[in-house]
């Protein structure tokens, strides 16, 4: 209903409203394209739910037919292409790309093994659903269900380079103060959406690992004594498993969230010195570092709680004796904000 919509409001709301239909961007609907019918092979293919072993078949074909074509730009073909079609048959709706991404988890999984392909493969998504964040959200926040992608991928692409435009908008805004960034803060929603799985998947490892440690949860993480008679009823291996996976999520966890102070620290600090090269005094009075800024600040509160079990590596790993005050400013906020919820809980056991 998007033309039907944009039709019917008044043309004042349109300075608001997006500038394209949310459709896809089927980057194979080309028929130039060298790897046109190949993509029309591989759609039909997935269509009438072949088997994994037909579906990787077509996808060897890339390199057949390409044969001088470098290893590394092979790989980043078929996985482009695959990750293109499955997008593609299932953009009717999430029901029918979730039941896609499932009979071929498989084939995404072993193209994503590495750092830099599911990078590449959060970018195809971005640009498969560049018209519509809604989908790009939801679909991102699937693919880390499925640990096709991980969240530390996510966090590169939101604060990369190209990402910049989309983190807070250079334009507009005085035309309608603070509204005009509103459809550009679908970047930090997939961020705040990303970083709580991570933290949420801390809590319920903690919360099961707990449930099994009778009678309390003091236990956690110094063993199980297999003599006494509560833990008779408990499997030693799986509180091992369940310990070893708890190390492994939060370290994830601490991972994702020092990752996140890096990037956007970085993304700041580069926007500083643009300005000051251009001899601009006050950074706040600039509409993208006043969004960006604030979208920090408030990660920074949202995720105190985390952050300040490894304050001192932050500290080591993000600031500098050169880093600029706006930067210190919210490190030492997170700082007294650890400093007075350990004075709460001190007088709420007093």
């Amino acid at each position: 209903y998007y033309d039907r919509i944009r039709t019917s409001i008044p043309d004042e709301f349109l300075v608001v409203f997006p500038s394209a239909e949310p459709s896809t961007n089927f980057r194979y609907e080309d028929k130039e394209h060298p790897l046109y019918n190949l993509s029309t092979n591989l759609i039909s293919k997935l269509r009438t739910k072949s088997p994994n072993s037909e579906i990787q078949s077509i996808l060897d074909e890339v390199g057949k037919n390409f044969p001088e074509m470098p290893q590394l730009e092979r790989e980043h073909s078929i996985r482009d292409l695959f990750t293109q079609c499955v997008l593609m048959l299932g953009s009717k709706s999430f029901s029918h790309v979730l039941n896609v991404i499932e009979r071929y988890l498989p084939i995404l999984q072993s193209l994503n093994e590495t750092f830099e392909a599911r990078i590449h493969t959060v970018k195809i998504v971005s640009e498969f659903w560049v018209n519509n964040t809604q989908f790009l959200g939801i679909l991102l926040d699937k693919l880390l269900n499925y640990r096709v992608i991980d969240a530390i991928a996510v966090i590169y692409w939101l604060l990369s380079d190209e990402m910049e435009k989309d983190i807070a908008r250079q334009d507009s805004w005085l035309l309608i103060p603070r509204l005009s960034i509103s459809y550009e803060s679908y970047t930090w929603e997939i961020m705040k959406n990303t970083i709580n799985k991570v933290i949420s998947r801390v809590k319920q490892v903690t919360v099961k690992l707990e449930s099994m440690l009778k009678p309390g949860s003091e236990n956690v993480g110094q063993g199980v004594d297999i003599t006494s008679e509560e833990s008779k009823k408990v499997n030693p291996d799986e509180i091992q498993n369940l310990e070893n996976t708890l190390n492994m999520v939060t370290r994830e966890q601490k991972e994702v969230l020092l990752k996140v102070f890096q990037l956007c620290i970085s993304r700041l600090e580069n926007k500083l010195t643009d300005y000051s090269n251009q001899g601009i005094q006050d950074p706040m009075a600039q509409p993208w570092f006043w969004w960006a800024y604030g979208f920090f600040r408030e990660i920074a509160r949202t995720y105190q709680p985390q952050i300040s079990t490894f304050m001192v590596t932050l500290e080591t790993v993000v600031l500098t004796p050169e880093s600029n005050p706006n930067i210190t400013n919210v490190i030492e906020m997170v700082k007294l904000l650890s400093k007075f919820s350990e004075a709460t809980v001190e007088n709420d056991f007093s």
